[in-house]
């Protein structure tokens, strides 16, 4: 994975590497086939998995201290939000990695509150959770809540209503 900037130097698009299944032999020491990097948005191998519109907010990658998931964090200066990427499972990590083109899928990149004004948050996993620090509800520090990974988005709304 890795992150493309624009012309004003801002990270906004993050893109999987695809890593070939077919190897090559290099002095009896095989190594896997890989992409080039993508220098031409119409001529490449690897997949555009998200893209910021907004030119307020910038995109960073970093993994859960598991390393299980991929968090895809995209902030400005007054709001955040956080997308994440299941690397364990098995659909996920082997998208599009096949020479067939007909059985190549999207990567599908899931959030975990949608952005709201003003609202900041950063999350942790444990333990099949995630652990989310936000000032959601106008707090004027952080408060930590929980949250199912599999309730998502619906989770983080249905703990605020409460």
């Amino acid at each position: 994975f890795y992150v493309k900037m624009d012309t004003t130097k801002r990270p906004f698009q993050v893109y999987r590497r695809r890593i070939s299944s077919s190897s090559q032999r290099n002095n009896g020491i095989q190594t896997p086939t890989t992409t080039k990097p993508n220098t031409n948005s119409n001529n490449n191998d690897d997949e555009l998995i998200y893209q910021e519109l907004d030119p307020t907010f910038t995109v960073s990658l970093s993994k859960s201290s598991d390393n299980r998931y991929l968090l895809l964090s995209s902030s400005s200066s007054e709001t955040s939000e956080v997308r994440y990427l299941d690397l364990n499972d098995e659909e996920t990590t082997t998208k599009g990695d096949t020479e067939d083109a007909s059985t190549s899928t999207t990567t599908i990149v899931q959030c975990i509150a949608k952005r709201q004004k003003g609202v900041f948050y950063d999350v942790a996993h444990w333990n099949g959770w995630w652990l989310v620090s936000t000032n959601m509800g106008g707090t004027p520090n952080r408060r930590l809540m929980s949250v199912k990974v599999a309730g998502r988005q619906a989770a983080v709304a249905e703990e605020e209503e409460e």
